[in-house]
């Protein structure tokens, strides 16, 4: 949203030419950012919770203790939590969730161990 950059007139075609490359990558960057947070706000209070402790590094059995739930009810809401966040790996799943840098979609858990 607004000016990425101020160019004063007359301007030579390599600031200009740099001026359009740096908003097409903080164009891309905020298009990129919006994706991941449609895709976050699919997930239920439960897999938020859940995707929290994930990226925390916590163990399924770890995170079965914690929400009072069975372990394979925690691989299935795992499982869901990958399709819904588009993340092939755990690496993937944390690289955006990184990306979320706003407050409201930063993930956060209740449960500290």
């Amino acid at each position: 949203r607004g000016a990425v950059d101020f160019l004063q007139k007359p301007v030579s075609v390599k600031p200009l030419q740099a001026a359009l490359e740096r908003a097409l990558t903080v164009s891309s960057a905020a298009v990129a950012r919006r994706e991941i947070i449609l895709c976050y706000q699919q997930l239920t209070p439960k897999e938020r919770e859940l995707a929290s402790l994930v990226a925390k590094g916590f163990m399924n059995r770890e995170i079965a203790e914690a929400m009072n739930i069975a372990v394979r009810t925690v691989e299935v809401h795992r499982a869901r939590v990958m399709e819904k966040m588009q993340a092939g790996s755990l690496a993937e799943l944390i690289r955006r969730f990184e990306k979320m840098a706003s407050p409201e979609t930063r993930i956060r858990t209740t449960y500290e161990p």
